[in-house]
């Protein structure tokens, strides 16, 4: 009997949602920030999610930064238009709060554009004999969530990224799951992540 394609590709998209379209955005009391750090704050500052104040420093974070580029001291906010909008909210930076903590907005939702090759026969070595995988290869459309427009404009675009994943079907559960999956931009020819095998 040949599973069943919607539930493969529910969850190829279940994964690829676990680790794509998650913009994360670090706060805490004291943040060793570098320049690109800072920039990238100051506009999710601008959008209202985090207020940015920095830490005055002594002579020794002076010297560790010059000398290491661990980078300056900030205390990073997280303000309720954040939490609003957070799949995990916390009041990051506030006395008593984590001492570090990195809240995520959602900010695309993947679905399957095309699957291009669905190999039946993969035995890499991802497989356990006696089992059933697939190595299927594909494009996923990312849609923006409204939290996208929250946090900026250039978010707000609709997208295509290639996946490749190694999928297990267990006949006990009578269900799939991804055992291992890399995402690559359509323009690159790497792949992100080297996951597959």
């Amino acid at each position: 009997m040949t599973p069943d394609t919607a539930g493969r590709n529910r969850a190829i998209e279940s994964a690829v949602n676990e680790v794509f379209g998650i913009l994360y955005i670090p706060t805490g009391p004291q943040l060793r920030l570098t320049n690109s750090g800072v920039v990238f704050l100051r506009k999710v500052e601008a959008a209202g999610l985090v207020k940015i104040r920095e830490v005055p420093q002594g002579s020794l974070d002076l010297f560790f930064n010059q000398t290491q580029g661990l980078g300056r001291p900030f205390q990073v906010v997280s303000t309720d238009k954040l939490a609003g909008i957070a799949l995990n909210p916390n009041l990051g930076g506030e006395p008593g709060s984590n001492p570090n903590y990195t809240e995520e907005v959602r900010i695309s939702k993947a679905k399957i554009d095309k699957v291009i090759s669905d190999d039946e026969a993969y035995q890499g070595p991802l497989a356990t004999p006696g089992e059933k995988y697939r190595l299927i290869l594909g494009t996923v459309k990312s849609t923006p969530t409204p939290a996208a427009a929250v946090v900026g404009p250039n978010l707000s675009t609709p997208s295509v990224a290639r996946f490749r994943c190694v999928v297990k079907y267990s006949e006990f559960k009578k269900a799939w799951s991804v055992i291992a999956l890399d995402m690559g931009s359509i323009d690159v020819e790497q792949w992100n992540t080297n996951n597959v095998k």
